[in-house]
């Protein structure tokens, strides 16, 4: 019997980032069952990066290499195109997956619903909800995928709210922390890093992202200090800058904590790797003097046991933001035996809890723009109470509040549970079957619009024409994507949307300008469609001879 072809769509499994660690843990236990024929596309992963010699299955970068200019230019004309979009086809054509699973934010993955070779694999999918309610543009989409998995139990829950009878929901399938994350000596660890090993850490390891609240923690820790009067009490923020989120030396700065904040460093030059008064992007050395030591990062990230001393360093960890989709510092932390206190709102609600980790109850929410989702507003009054309630314990009690929550970590099942979810989920799933998919005959459609477009029809005959006669997709009739046409037609404007999709309910990508709609509109739209599927199908049938690239 042929292995199913799973092909994993993920930031590049070697990279330091919370989507890369779980496909990573995912695809290591995928791989040693022998059941699958496993393949990777690495996004923001490139053909010339020696750590994809150590993967030992197939992995399709997504990214040029630094120094291929034209494919450069091309890779940065359309914003999805750092998500995959432009070398999915090639790649499928390559590999050809019976499945493919994808892990990521909905607008990252909405092209793969869209592919041209759609209905040849099983898709198998779970992206990222974060918060409520979810647009119904990604609603829409997750009813069209083959298997829908979540991070959280609350992701699950809220998604059977909003339309589970049209989803095949399978369940929460949350990360766990890796072995390297346990319970180590805190004293060793603080001078390993060059901290005073009696001093008091407050602590988060959190991407420089807008929606990790930076700011607040900041604030939060200042009316601490402000409050108890405590010297011996330093802020540890292991993350990026500069990165996409905040200035984080105006910060330190504006909040009067140039001798409180504390921040990772990787060499370059030497590899070592220590902590530091915040001192910019980069600074010398402790070890080897050089110049090159930067912030901690996506592409200058530490080892999982590097890492784990961060983490034992801390006497309290704070996963404070707008949302998470899970937030898997929590568990690493967790795991580290540092107890947690996070944000009382998506994911954290239902995962932080299992740990015997607190809540901070939100002092509001509001609709974000971009997304239309509720992102949460944090107490800060609440945070600092919080942590002079925590620091007046004794250190024993606090300790035992740690062990408890790596206790009940121990009790989740850990990655190999997760990658079991996984397979159960593919082997349930049978392929389509080869005639039907990849060695079908062509299936290229003549894009000419057919001579029999009715006359004077209203918009609505007209669309239900088009679907029916020239997309021969009769069944589409009356969904989201169907009525989001029928809406713009009759009101003669639409936004283009760069993720698969004529419309845009969101401004993920920006602030897109109305465009014109009108019938002819509509016809060149549909036109490029089917031009776009001739040209794939005529290449998966050999009518077109593909050149062989080097990152395949």
């Amino acid at each position: 019997m042929n292995k199913k072809r799973v092909l994993f769509v993920s930031e590049a499994s070697y990279l330091s980032t919370g989507y890369a660690t779980y496909s990573r843990e995912v695809l290591k236990r995928l791989h040693a069952s022998g059941k699958y024929e496993l393949a990777e596309f690495s996004i923001y992963g490139h053909h010339e990066d020696e750590r994809r010699k150590d993967v030992p299955w197939k992995t399709y970068p997504n990214m040029p290499a630094p120094g291929e200019k034209d494919l450069l230019d091309k890779y940065r004309q359309s914003p999805v195109y750092q998500f995959g979009a432009w070398r999915f086809e090639r790649m499928c054509l390559d590999f050809k997956p019976t499945h493919i699973c994808d892990i990521r934010d909905t607008w990252m993955s909405s092209f793969i619903n869209a592919s041209p070779y759609r209905d040849y694999f099983r898709f198998i999918w779970m992206p990222t909800v974060d918060s409520p309610p979810q647009n119904l543009e990604w609603v829409s989409q997750f009813g069209d995928c083959d298997a829908l998995l979540t991070y959280s139990d609350w992701a699950n829950d809220l998604l059977k709210e909003q339309g589970g009878e049209y989803m095949k929901l399978h369940g929460s399938a949350p990360p766990s922390a890796q072995p390297e994350f346990q319970i180590l000596n805190k004293k060793y660890c603080r001078e390993s890093l060059g901290m005073s090993p009696d001093s008091k850490i407050v602590g988060t390891v959190m991407r420089n992202q807008r929606r990790k609240l930076f700011p607040d923690i900041m604030d939060a820790f200042k009316a601490y200090l402000d409050k108890t009067g405590d010297d011996n009490t330093y802020l540890y923020l292991h993350t990026s800058f500069p990165d996409a989120g905040w200035d984080l030396a105006q910060l330190t700065i504006e909040k009067g904590l140039g001798s409180r904040v504390l921040m990772t460093y990787h060499c370059e030059k030497c590899d070592n790797t220590f902590a530091s008064f915040f001192s910019n992007c980069v600074r010398p050395c402790i070890g080897c003097g050089e110049f090159s030591a930067k912030t901690s990062s996506v592409n200058n990230g530490v080892t999982a046991s590097k890492l784990a001393e961060i983490y034992n360093c801390m006497d309290l960890y704070l996963q404070i933001c707008t949302a998470e989709g899970y937030g898997i510092p929590v568990i690493e932390a967790a795991a580290c035996g540092v107890p947690v206190l996070a944000t009382d709102h998506s994911a954290m609600i239902s995962e932080v809890p299992k740990f015997d980790g607190d809540l901070m109850p939100v002092r509001s929410t509001y609709k974000e723009l971009e997304t239309g989702c509720l992102r949460a507003v944090p107490d800060v009054e609440f945070i600092t109470q919080y942590m002079i309630d925590f620091f007046k314990k004794p250190e024993a009690i606090r300790r035992n509040i740690g062990f408890k929550s790596r206790k009940a970590f121990e009790s989740l099942g850990g990655w190999d549970t997760t990658a079991q979810k996984w397979m159960d989920v593919i082997d349930g799933l049978d392929p389509v079957p080869h005639n039907l998919s990849w060695g079908s005959p062509c299936k290229a459609s003549a894009p000419i619009p057919p001579e029999n477009i009715p006359e004077n029809p209203n918009n609505k005959n007209f669309l239900d024409w088009m679907f029916t006669h020239y997309l021969k997709s009769p069944e589409k009739i009356g969904t989201h994507a169907f009525n989001c046409l029928l809406r713009d037609f009759n009101n003669g404007m639409f936004k283009p949307n760069p993720g698969g999709h004529y419309y845009s309910e969101s401004s993920v990508f920006g602030r897109t300008e109305y465009q014109p709609m009108s019938k002819d509109t509509i016809l060149k739209i549909v036109h490029g469609k089917l031009m776009e599927k001739n040209f794939w199908e005529d290449a998966r049938v050999g009518k077109i001879k593909l050149d062989k690239e080097n990152w395949l």
